[in-house]
């Protein structure tokens, strides 16, 4: 199917399943990889739908660009449609790199930048208090990957533990002394919007904390564990005191084929042969 008919259909479906209001206060899009250029979704679906009769591979420089720009918008989810199978596609296909990895990706809840050198009684960026440091710095050191300051939506969470099935929110609750009625009551709201959302929250007070660390957070080893949250033992530290993220990258096309190829800017426009992505 051309990418024309493609993009057709799918809006088509959109228009006949979501009505118009859901559709703007969503704001649904369907379009190519040119049309997302510039912009983030939180959720992006994916289509590499093909006719199977006429299959020609997606490589060189200007399939390169396009698969990098649709395969990097999606703030939080990717779903990827395909009709065709690894084994069907050439191992210089952009579409078989993708998928592979799409198949066997990295654990889906880890985040690219985790900070060292925190330290207990210093404050860092990005904590807001000293009381998350020292829960972050326990936290590391039963070996999980955990993240300061986790944005969604636009709402901070203290601390979110990852792992390869899940993730959890952590909320390290100060003394109310120190919080305004209003403070708490958009905490609050926050968290129910994020818990329909599909979060899981646990939440630390300030007070168990400084009394027992260890009693503290004991309850929060055995709900990783439920959670399927495990630490992880083999992720590096790089050179700027980051601990980094495996993405994905397109196969090194670009490269190889520099001096086959003219220097084609990116214009959006697919080839004549080519699918939608």
């Amino acid at each position: 199917m051309r990418q024309g008919a493609q993009t057709r259909l799918v809006q088509d479906l959109v228009d006949l399943r979501i009505d118009m209001p859901a559709r703007e206060r969503h704001n649904i899009l369907v379009g190519t990889p040119e049309e997302f250029q510039g912009d983030q979704r939180d959720v992006i679906l994916l289509s590499m739908v093909v006719d199977g009769a006429n299959v020609i591979a997606a490589t060189g420089r200007s399939h390169e660009r396009r698969f990098n720009v649709a395969a990097s918008r999606a703030r939080d989810q990717m779903w990827l449609f395909h009709s065709m199978t690894v084994d069907q596609l050439s191992s210089k296909d952009l579409r078989r790199s993708l998928l592979t990895y799409m198949q066997s990706p990295p654990p889906p809840y880890t985040h690219a930048r985790q900070p060292a050198n925190v330290t207990p009684d210093q404050r860092c960026a990005p904590f807001d208090s000293l009381f998350e440091q020292r829960v972050y710095l326990r936290i590391k050191e039963r070996g999980y990957d955990v993240v300061p300051q986790w944005e969604v939506n636009g709402k901070r969470i203290d601390l979110v533990v990852t792992g390869g099935h899940g993730r959890l929110a952590v909320e390290c609750d100060r003394s109310p002394h120190h919080s305004t009625r209003q403070q708490i009551q958009d905490d609050a709201e926050r968290e129910r919007e994020l818990r329909r959302a599909g979060w899981t929250f646990w939440r630390v007070r300030s007070s168990a904390f400084a009394l027992s660390p260890e009693d503290a957070l004991a309850p929060l080893w055995k709900r990783l564990t439920d959670l399927g949250i495990h630490p992880d033992t083999t992720s590096d530290t790089s050179a700027d005191g980051t601990e980094p993220l495996a993405v994905w990258a397109p196969v090194g096309l670009a490269e190889a084929e520099a001096e086959e190829e003219e220097a084609d800017p990116y214009d959006g426009e697919l080839d004549d042969d080519s699918e939608a992505v």
